[in-house]
């Protein structure tokens, strides 16, 4: 042991021990917290079915956004167009998108 850590007090050097132990326990939690949340992630073919709703307008040919599964999605219309507050239902995934269809309230396609 060093000599000039041995000039400190017992309680001292306890405490700087808790102290540094903690310290390192609190870093690696926060490491792993950060690293274990959910970014942007790719569609899944389990959202195939759910209902959500249009916050960006989208046609076959140009992309919007949905809300759905409490997340906001890329997404192409399947048929026509959909406007921001239509309901719509997953059909499908193609590449990053989520292919949707517009639905009324009862849940029946509107082509």
């Amino acid at each position: 042991m060093s000599w000039w850590f041995a000039q400190f007090s017992i309680w001292l050097q306890v405490g700087l021990g808790i102290f540094l132990i903690g310290s390192i326990f609190l870093a690696v939690w926060m490491f792993k917290e950060y690293f274990s949340i959910k970014g942007h992630y790719e569609p899944a073919d389990d959202l195939i079915g759910e209902v959500g709703t249009v916050k960006k307008d989208c046609t076959p040919h140009q992309r919007g956004k949905v809300y759905i599964a409490g997340a906001y999605w890329n997404a192409i219309c399947e048929h026509g167009n959909a406007n921001v507050g239509d309901d719509v239902r997953v059909t499908g995934v193609k590449d990053k998108f989520l292919v949707v269809t517009k639905i009324d309230l009862i849940g029946n396609p509107k082509i």
